[in-house]
């Protein structure tokens, strides 16, 4: 994830004067998902992924984004402020 630090500086700081508070988290795990249908399994899948998840409070509402492709970011960035933005009414 250090790779990706100026990343995370970069985003934050563009998007300081839109929200009272954002934080951006990322991290690396394991996964596992299990497809049933009519109480059989259909499918099994484990792999490792990487996700970045951000946060934002604006006027005491939160938004929340998150992604497996770290080039999209900003516009996860976005779409977490308008989130926040519609539980406001801003």
């Amino acid at each position: 994830m250090e790779e990706h630090i100026d990343l995370f500086k970069k985003i934050l700081t563009k998007i300081d004067d839109k929200v009272d508070y954002a934080d951006i988290r990322a991290g690396k795990g394991n996964n596992t998902s299990i497809i049933m249908k009519d109480n059989q399994i259909q499918e099994i899948n484990t792999g490792l992924s990487t996700v970045a998840r951000i946060r934002v409070l604006n006027n005491g509402a939160w938004g929340f984004a998150s992604t497996n492709d770290f080039s999209k970011l900003e516009e996860i960035s976005e779409k977490a402020i308008k989130i926040s933005n519609s539980l406001t009414g801003d």
